[in-house]
């Protein structure tokens, strides 16, 4: 993933890093919270690493480019030049 963002911050050098949000539910504590407040009970929290296949870097950057908002937003507002 730093690969894949350092390669758009060279075409974009005013491109953040990507920054975990407090005040999203990627927060586990805010997470929690919130399942709690909806009724939930003995909420616990367990962080899963999986990993998924990747055939090669062109299949890598094909799923990225389509599962990815930011990356979306960043080819539409490339020139088909650029962007390659």
């Amino acid at each position: 993933m730093q690969t894949m963002f350092g390669s758009l911050r060279a075409i974009k050098p005013d491109l953040p890093q990507p920054q975990r949000s407090v005040t999203t539910l990627e927060a586990l504590e805010r997470f929690k919270q919130e399942m709690a407040e909806v009724g939930f009970r003995n909420v616990e929290i367990r962080s899963v690493t999986k990993a998924f296949p990747i055939g090669s870097s062109d299949e890598f950057w094909g799923n990225m480019i389509k599962g990815s908002a930011p990356i979306q937003m960043m080819k539409k507002g490339l020139c088909e030049v650029l962007w390659r």
